[in-house]
């Protein structure tokens, strides 16, 4: 043994007994040994001299202590520390396995379930640290030890016993706290004054290098490293493996924001984050075109810029769920933009032919990870299908899709159905490229869902059922017929969406007095239909258990049993403000709950008014039988007249043409 080692065992005999060198580092070397006393092999951590001398015994051990009471499943605990013959050095359990650097040396990548295994354990450990106001400063792969299984933070009393310790007297010395590669901007720029979110950043550092192979950021030196720290962004970790969650993503760029303020509030957030389970919703904002006002135009089709907004990787449910319960607490929502180039508009609509309109406006693939819309390039009058994969960079148009309608994604996502305007066939074609494949001939449609067994089931002809289709191609039979087993009112059937089982589907039925529409589960088998929800359309499950469909220009949602076909509780509002007429599905979610919309504001549009007082209670007013669609409405004060912009469309027109000014007097029951 060399020196040091020799004036260790000279000091410490009787208490420990030294065996070999197991580590080095900038600032320590680390022994294995035996401690006689308790006849426990442990790992003594010797500080280079120069540093010992620069922070002088009694502070370093007054600041390690702190430490000490640190008592957490993945936190390495201290032993001992003390001073030996000038050396300062504390104690810490041997661990039999290795370090996540030396794993990452060997294994270069972890999969996705390990490395956000590793990073939960890790964010738990430094959480208890943080309550107790304690900071690590130098998370990394070298001071993160897998033993049975789990991960143990080690070192967590070296750096900050240097930090609190050393002071301005360590950067004389040209030494500092930290990892270049896993230091957070205010570390680089020698801020001393750090909280738990430089950590938070560092563990985001950690988890991007598990899962890219490497660090955010690298360079040929320390200063190198630094410097893109301080001033770069770092690639998405997608760019080299795409099968990277897309929450994962967007939750490891906020933890790697450059300003505090911007990332998690708290590690255990961040772990939230990652796992899918926290109040965390990462929204697309997107801006309505210009120029709408309070009447409507009279359009029978809307033309906006991008105006999407994706709350991904189940976000849907920190808005609703935890929104619901008032112990949750308030929600926290993070705003990212999605760039829509090169499409300049998503078009949608109704009675819009060759050029192509989606009234079924959005798709997302099963996974949550891909958008499809119809939308046009500046200065083309026929639209195409475009398709956004949220870790690029921009959309891109699916070549032979022209004049396309009403886009929807096949089970394994990596397939397009969409409605040809321009030789009426429902097609299908792949999203890697390739020509579309034609599935059969058809009248216009709505919407269409494509089941896991190959099934496509689409509306009927004129809206007046449900029709199923092979996906390989075939002759459309016919599944259900708008009026069989239902109210006498009911007039046409339309957005169906399949259910897990594959043997039933979702769909709206719409009737004509006052435009009342159910939402209906209709078995694919012949049998009997079942009506869910009195009011709202277009209905969609996800696999949490919750039924989501549109209510006027809101999107709500209730918990479901889709074994028994039974709503369980009561509806509760997820979007306020959804651009949105009847007979227009402008949202869609993905099996996971990702979710897609396009936003409001637009005007209150609706088949129904409704009256709600003070305590909640919903009272629907009883206008004469016809098919209003309703803008706006306005009670007098007296609360005896309601006021509104309507129309009175018949069919599936969408009647948004020629709206008037309405009175409607309740004691009368006139308009």
């Amino acid at each position: 043994m060399d020196a040091i080692p020799e004036r260790l065992m000279n000091a410490l005999a009787g208490r420990y007994r030294f065996e070999r060198e197991i580590g080095s580092g900038g600032m320590a070397t680390v022994y294995l040994a035996v401690d006689d006393r308790h006849e426990r092999r442990v790992a003594i951590k010797v500080l280079r001299p120069e540093l010992a001398a620069v922070l002088g015994a009694e502070r370093f051990l007054s600041e390690i202590r702190v430490t000490a009471s640190l008592q957490h499943p993945h936190i390495l605990p201290l032993h001992d520390s003390g001073e030996a013959d000038g050396l300062l050095y504390y104690v810490m359990p041997f661990v039999e396995g290795e370090s996540l650097r030396d794993r990452l040396n060997r294994e270069r990548q972890l999969s996705v379930e390990d490395a956000l295994r590793i990073t939960s354990e890790v964010a738990d450990g430094l959480s208890h640290a943080h309550a107790l106001g304690v900071i690590h400063r130098d998370i990394k792969p070298a001071n993160i030890l897998l033993a049975g299984g789990h991960a143990l933070i080690a070192d967590f009393g070296i750096a900050r016993a240097v930090s609190e310790a050393g002071g301005t007297r360590l950067t004389e010395t040209g030494m500092s706290v930290g990892t270049p590669q896993y230091m957070s901007p205010e570390q680089a720029s020698g801020d001393t004054e750090v909280d738990a979110r430089s950590d938070e950043y560092s563990l985001a550092c950690v988890l991007y290098e598990t899962l890219a192979g490497e660090a955010p950021h690298t360079g040929a030196s320390a200063q190198a490293i630094l410097a893109k720290v301080l001033t770069q962004a770092p690639p998405s970790v997608t760019a080299s493996r795409d099968t990277v969650p897309v929450r994962v993503d967007m939750a490891i760029r906020k933890a790697l924001s450059r300003l505090p303020a911007d990332r998690f509030g708290s590690v255990s957030d961040f772990a939230e984050a990652i796992g899918g389970s926290g109040p965390v919703t990462w929204e697309t904002l997107a801006t309505e075109t210009a120029g709408a006002s309070d009447r409507p135009a009279g359009r029978r089709s809307a033309r906006l810029a991008w105006g999407l907004v994706a709350v991904l990787a189940a976000a849907l449910f920190g808005v609703l769920w935890l929104g619901s319960d008032s112990r949750s607490g308030p929600v926290q929502v993070t705003r990212v933009t999605l760039d829509p180039t090169p499409a300049a508009e998503v078009s949608y609509g109704v009675g819009i032919a060759e050029s192509g309109a989606a009234v079924d406006a959005l798709a997302i693939s099963p996974d949550g990870r891909r958008v499809a819309f119809v939308g046009r390039q500046g200065g083309d009058s026929i639209a195409h299908v475009y398709v956004r994969d949220l870790n690029d960079s921009q959309a891109r148009r699916l070549e032979g899709t022209a004049a396309a309608r009403s886009p929807f994604f096949s089970p394994s996502g990596d397939l397009i159905g969409f409605y040809s305007w321009q030789d009426q066939r429902l097609k299908t074609v792949p999203l890697s490229g390739g020509l579309p494949q034609v599935v059969c001939a058809c009248e216009p449609i709505l919407g269409a869902a494509w089941g896991p067994d190959g099934t496509i089931v689409m509306d009927h002809e004129g809206l007046m059922g449900l029709r199923t289709v092979p996906a390989q191609g075939g002759d459309p039979e016919l599944l259900s017929v708008a009026g069989d087993g239902m109210e006498s009112d009911e007039h046409s059937l339309s957005y169906p969406r399949f259910l897990p089982d594959g043997r039933h589907v979702l769909a709206t039925a719409w009737g004509s007095a006052g435009g009342t529409r159910r939402i209906v589960a209709v078995p694919l088998d012949g049998g009997e239909r079942t009506t869910l929800l009195q009011d709202g359309w277009a209905p969609q499950y996800v696999t949490s258990g919750h039924l989501v469909y549109m209510r006027t220009n809101q999107l709500w949602a209730v918990p479901f049993d889709a074994g028994t076909l039974e709503v369980l509780g009561t509806p509760q509002l997820v979007v306020d403000s959804i651009f949105g007429v009847p007979f227009m599905s402008t949202y869609a979610v993905s099996e996971s709950g990702s979710l897609v919309y396009m936003p409001g504001p637009t005007p209150a549009v609706g088949t129904s008014l409704y009256i709600i007082d003070a305590d909640g209670e919903e009272e629907r007013v009883a206008t004469p039988p016809r098919d209003w669609l309703i803008w706006g409405p306005k009670l007098s004060p007296d609360g005896n007249r309601i006021a509104f912009w309507g129309s009175d469309p018949s069919g599936f027109s969408g009647g948004l043409g020629d709206s008037q000014l309405w009175v409607f007097d309740r004691s009368r029951g006139d308009i």
